[in-house]
């Protein structure tokens, strides 16, 4: 490939386009994504009030383009939302195993199925390498497009590389994969990072985890004018459709999956069901059961898998057996100790130069050391025949060799060597580019130190002079060779690990022939084989290569690595235990990673129960018994949702009984929120608060519903925040009619007062539908019964007007919440009830209206608001 001016960008384009395009056409067939059908996982956009993403005016540049853009779709409809994005900027966030990896590779393969002109190339990188507290974006990025794809590193004539080039005409759409694989400290710093980097114009795609996305953007910012699509979970019909369609069909055309699924059918609650809902245990129970003949129905057996981790756990245990049906401990004792190894360096990449960076430091140092002290037995033996000082000399460069073994990273070469077109880079302005040092300037040091003292001491100091400039000249030679490969040339790990062995060899031979030859010219023939000997030694010692070699033959010596390493993780890689990105490896997903590092399952992954409806987000783990928590009770799915709308990250924990609490984060607040449906009436409500008390011991209870207005002043969608509750059945029944007995429970003063502070500084208008036209807020006395008031002549209608007067609405489950909370004497409760009608004969004509959802979002986002603003200490 010839010398490079920015000007041919253009045609490094279309090649990179298609380069990328085939890499992952390849890595989508090694993954099985398309076979025989892609699982169809859904995505809708997340609420801008969860305040997770920028203005939607900054998001979509005008409020018409925001309401055209569609809140929901498949993963195929990702590259129509990203085109139709202003910024072509997006997130893309999702739980553990919902498939937010195969969402960015389905993106990058739409996008260059039918590329349009004009249009940015998607490239998609792991995000795992980057230190933002230390890299520029764009530097980063830069040496990692030049990892994938060597050409890329090429400098061109203005002394940038062709990735650095390319990033700067806003050429390339980076797809950066997996935020949350960064340190928890480094995310935020992450966000401002990409921020500063993304000049006008600039597109970008990022894959995050929800809750570690919640929490970065908590301390830092939104990703400008990203738009923010949340994976949804996989609903019983997805895997309906899906999973018969992997398994070999019976003469019947029946499957081995027909019964398991129809016994969910019928039994929603069921463990597998939870487990199931994400891509991750989808694809793992496909492999395990469809494609060895296994009956599934085992997985019923709730007896042997009475939690969800426990079925978590099986199909992650199955990966190894079921991918290497004919291998048994030995394999599973390698995969053992690559997971280990990764796990103590922090990592998901399994990258060769960097595997035994971490917990192999006396492999390393041993690596080094061996190097150097062959290198100077050898030099010293031929220059200085003494035995004490050949003793001396060799320990030293041993422990030079020791320290670099052990202090500096060797870096890959991903060049070729060519000699005709390293001298076609010999003209005025090709050398722009500084040559860099890729071992460190240890050993280099070390090497000129060595030959200058010893030619000095054989021929005089200024043969040592003159060997200096030799070694000085081998030096510029590696700048003159180093020629990147052609553009099309996808860099691979096994690729890479060569090119870099024969530029280590290579190199050696021409560093030890030039260095051997000068010394050989100024000393003689027998210092030339010493020096040349040693440069040979030292030069291939320290490559990346070298030290690899040395490791892996040490770990497969001990029994804990294969000698063919690389042929087995690439061979890993097509069984899919394993899958490339770009120049490294990764386990198929991080809890397979964990959990062969010998990390338990814990309660945080296992997974969740969420409602059949598949538009509610839901996780695939349940929320952890630890943290602040505040209960919100609805008494109608219309007020559930409501709520569920606003949360993120949301979680199922089940109590004892089989009450449901879906849990999950609310953005801007460190409380988490469980909510549940209690169904009408105010026994059940009062169970289900005692249970929730029990089983999650929140800070505070709130319930957030409809009601009935039995007051003129108030109007429909109004807010009332009840400072007292009545239970208006409370009474005796007599031959002169019915003797009201009234239990009333006022409102805790705290609660109430934090309640109109919030009313009175308007933040919660952020969380309704329509944030310019709030409700008004009304805090007055709630009355409790057990019938729907729906005709102002009732009994019912008579008992409150003159019994209770002062009720501004009137609702079935108030007194029930009020009750409980009192005879617990801890737990402070607020009921909070928006306006959907007039508790008359208007009822049925006001929810064909919409004024029940509209009631239900009002009274939702004040008692969320309410949440927000909570003090540590209620």
């Amino acid at each position: 490939m010839r010398w490079h001016r920015a000007s041919d960008l253009a045609a490094y384009r279309g090649d990179l386009l298609r380069a990328v395009r085939r890499q992952w056409r390849i890595e989508e067939t090694r993954r099985r994504l398309a076979d025989p059908t892609p699982i169809p996982v859904r995505w809708r956009r997340v609420p801008a009030g969860l305040a997770v993403q920028d203005h939607a005016i900054n998001v979509f540049g005008a409020a018409e383009r925001d309401a055209a853009t569609p809140g929901s779709g498949t993963i195929d409809d990702l590259a129509a939302l990203l085109r139709g994005l202003p910024s072509m900027r997006l997130v893309i966030l999702g739980e553990p195993g919902a498939g937010k990896t195969t969402a960015a590779i389905r993106l990058l393969l739409d996008l260059t199925a039918e590329p349009r002109a004009g249009e940015p190339v998607p490239v998609l990188v792991s995000i795992g390498s980057w230190q933002p507290h230390r890299q520029d974006l764009r530097r980063w990025l830069a040496g990692a497009l030049a990892a994938d794809f060597p050409a890329l590193g090429s400098a061109t004539t203005d002394g940038s590389t062709i990735a650095t080039a390319l990033l700067d005409e806003g050429s390339l759409l980076p797809i950066i994969d997996g935020l949350d694989e960064l340190p928890a400290a480094a995310r935020s710093t992450a966000i401002v990072a990409i921020n500063a980097a993304l000049h006008r114009g600039d597109s970008l795609v990022l894959t995050c985890r929800t809750s570690e996305y919640v929490a970065a953007v908590g301390d830092a910012d939104t990703v400008t004018a990203a738009a923010v699509v949340q994976l949804q979970p996989l609903g019983l019909p997805a895997l309906t459709a899906y999973l018969p369609r992997t398994a070999k069909p019976r003469p019947d055309l029946s499957t081995t999956w027909d019964e398991p699924l129809a016994t969910l059918r019928r039994q929603a609650d069921r463990q597998l069901l939870r487990v199931l809902r994400t891509p991750l245990m989808t694809s793992l129970a496909r492999e395990a059961y469809s494609d060895t003949g296994a009956d599934p129905a085992e997985l019923l057996d709730e007896q042997r898998f009475a939690r969800a981790e426990d079925i978590e756990a099986h199909l992650l245990d199955r990966a190894l057996p079921t991918a290497y049906r004919e291998a048994g401990d030995r394999v599973a004792r390698w995969f053992a100790t690559l997971a280990g190894m990764l796990d103590r360096g922090g990592t998901y990449d399994v990258a060769w130069w960097r595997l035994f960076r971490s917990g192999s430091r006396g492999i390393n140092a041993a690596a080094g050391a061996a190097v150097g002290a062959v290198a100077a037995a050898v030099l010293s033996a031929a220059a200085v025949p003494r035995a004490l000082l050949d003793v001396a000399f060799t320990l030293a460069a041993a422990a030079v060799g020791a320290l670099i073994g052990v202090r500096q990273p060797a870096t890959p070469s991903t060049v070729r060597l060519s000699l005709s077109a390293g001298l076609r880079r010999w003209r005025p302005g090709a050398m722009t580019a500084r040559p860099r040092l890729r071992i460190g300037a240890a050993g280099w040091l070390a090497g000129l130190v060595a030959v200058v003292v010893l030619v000095g001491v054989r021929a005089g100091w200024t043969a040592a002079l003159v060997g200096a400039a030799a070694v000085g000249v081998v030096r510029a030679l590696d700048a003159w060779l180093d020629v990147p490969a052609d553009l099309g040339v996808v860099a691979s790990p096994i690729s890479l690990l060569r090119s870099d062995r024969t530029a280590a060899l290579t190199r050696a031979v021409l560093r030890g022939a030039l260095l051997g030859t000068v010394a050989g010219l100024l000393t003689g023939p027998e210092l030339a084989a010493a020096v040349g000997v040693a440069a040979f030694v030292a030069s291939a010692g320290l490559t990346a290569w070298w030290r690899f070699t040395f490791a892996r033959l040490a770990y497969a010596l001990a029994g804990r690595l294969p000698f063919r390493l690389m042929a087995f993780l690439d061979d890993a890689a097509v069984r899919g235990v394993l899958r490339q990105v770009g120049s490294v490896y990764q386990f198929r997903h991080a809890r397979l990673q964990d959990r062969l590092a010998g990390r338990r399952l814990s309660a945080d992954d296992t997974a969740a129960v969420p409602p059949l409806d598949d538009d509610v987000p839901e996780s695939s783990t349940p929320f952890p018994a630890t943290g602040p928590v505040v209960v919100i009770l609805t008494a109608l799915e219309v007020e559930y949702q409501a709520v569920v709308a606003h949360l993120l990250d949301v979680r199922t924990v089940v109590h004892e009984a089989g009450t449901l609490f879906e849990v999950g984060m609310l953005a801007g607040c460190s409380r988490r929120v469980a909510v549940a449906v209690v169904g009408e009436g105010n026994q059940t409500t009062a169970v289900v608060t005692e249970r929730a008390a029990a089983l999650l011991q929140p800070d505070v209870v709130l319930f957030s519903g409809i009601a009935g207005a039995l007051q003129g002043d108030i109007q429909l969608g109004d807010v009332v925040v009840g400072t007292r509750v009545y239970s208006y059945h409370s009474g005796k029944a007599t031959s002169d009619g019915f003797a009201a007995r009234p239990r009333a429970w006022d409102a805790p003063h705290r609660l109430e007062q934090r309640a109109r502070h919030v009313s009175r500084n308007g933040g919660w208008h952020r969380l309704l539908p329509d944030p310019a036209r709030p409700p008004v807020v009304h805090f007055k006395p709630i009355a409790a019964g057990e019938v729907v008031l729906a005709d102002r002549d009732s009994a019912h209608a008579a008992l409150l007007r003159r019994h209770y007067d002062d009720a501004a609405v009137v609702e079935m489950e108030s007194a029930g919440l009020a009750r409980a909370a009192h005879l617990r004497g801890d737990l402070p409760a607020l009921v909070i009830r928006g306006v959907s009608d007039r508790a008359d004969e208007g009822k049925t004509a006001a929810d064909r209206a919409g004024w029940q959802r509209t009631a239900a979002a009002n009274a939702a986002a004040f008692a969320l608001g309410l949440v927000i603003e909570l003090p540590a200490e209620v």
